[in-house]
């Protein structure tokens, strides 16, 4: 049966807010808030990842790594967008060269005329990986939409330092800092 009220503030967030609630939450021993880590790190490409895949792989992997977001259990899934992004990409090459549709004509000779217009497979398949891949990036956090859900670490202050060479203070998100620490 389910509580009656909004669901509960995880304890990281109210750590961060400086929440009294804190330490009762701490008392009473909520498993709820119980941490489960996994293995931070860049988990190593497949041999199925070749060609744009591979490339979007070298891109993506670090950039994730970076932000905190990958450990090394997301190959599977990282691997998974980066075959379909592949893919993806080779129908776009076809349908780029061949076009939308292809002409089917019946009879031959100077008799012969268009029976239909269709769509290409190519057009269909590529349509159906973008929707797959659309829900992998959600998943994953690979859109705007999607980011702004993930709690990847905890804000802080840190300067850092402009491309021109300028620093400055600014708050940033520290995604390798522990959110229970």
């Amino acid at each position: 049966m389910a509580g009656k009220g909004p669901p509960k503030t995880p304890l990281a967030t109210l750590r961060r807010q400086g929440s009294n609630l804190v330490k009762r939450r701490e008392e009473m021993g909520n498993i709820e808030d119980a941490a489960v880590e996994f293995a931070a790190g860049r988990p190593p490409v497949s041999p199925i990842v070749q060609g744009d895949a591979l490339d979007l792989w070298d891109m993506l992997v670090p950039i994730l790594d970076e932000m905190g977001l990958l450990t090394l259990l997301d190959g599977q899934v990282i691997e998974r967008y980066c075959v379909l992004y592949g893919r993806w990409r080779e129908l776009e090459k076809i349908i780029r060269a061949e076009g939308h549709t292809f002409t089917t004509y019946e009879g031959t000779g100077d008799e012969k005329r268009v029976k239909s217009v269709r769509a290409r497979p190519e057009a269909r398949m590529a349509a159906e990986l973008s929707t797959q891949l659309r829900a992998l990036e959600r998943e994953i956090g690979l859109s705007p939409a999607a980011r702004t859900s993930i709690v990847a670490g905890v804000f802080g202050k840190r300067e850092v330092r402009a491309p021109t060479g300028k620093t400055a203070e600014a708050t940033v998100i520290d995604a390798k800092q522990d959110l229970l620490a």
